[in-house]
């Protein structure tokens, strides 16, 4: 069985990234629910994965996005003030929406998507996408594109010093933050 190290030293290690995910929400939010936050981890996206996947399918059935708001780690600005104001008029944590055509020919603009879905590759969120290719149906999750880092860290690491690894991953790996 493959094993993913999320965390070094301690090496704590998961069959799959969903499972690491959830371990590192468990521990983040055992001690910020007392301050009043939630914390969510989502995947970082592999640059272009998402139009990859859009131009070289045959035909479009549908895209779901899941955003959470706000993200800390300098997502899109546009699609987190439109995160926000929704925040605002109705108190939610985590919007998603859907986009669909039952004959795979929804049409993607690049220019009206691309906010929410640098967003969600940003890790203030997931995508899927529903295509046709090959003359089948295939679906394709962000989850699948994600990146892997290994961080070496003390267990009481503060907030500050994950926020700089993911900073310092992001700008090596030639993705804007």
């Amino acid at each position: 069985m493959k094993y993913k190290t999320i965390v070094a030293d301690p090496p704590w290690q998961y069959k799959n990234k969903k499972t690491g995910k959830k371990h590192l929400k468990e521990i983040a939010n055992y001690k910020m629910f007392s301050h009043g936050y939630s914390v969510a981890f989502e995947l970082l996206v592999k640059e272009k994965a998402f139009w990859k996947i859009i131009d070289s399918a045959e035909g479009v059935y549908g895209i779901h996005f899941s955003l959470h708001s706000p993200n800390l780690f300098g997502a899109d600005e546009e699609a987190d003030n439109a995160l926000k104001e929704l925040q605002k008029i109705f108190n939610n944590n985590r919007a998603e929406f859907d986009l669909s055509n039952d004959q795979a020919k929804l049409k993607v603009p690049k220019e009206r998507i691309k906010s929410f879905q640098e967003y969600a590759d940003k890790g203030g969120g997931y995508w899927k996408i529903s295509v046709q290719k090959n003359n089948r149906r295939r679906t394709h999750r962000s989850s699948e594109q994600a990146l892997t880092v290994t961080v070496e860290a003390e267990e009481r690491a503060n907030i500050e010093t994950l926020k700089q690894v993911l900073y310092e991953f992001l700008k090596k790996d030639n993705h804007e933050i």
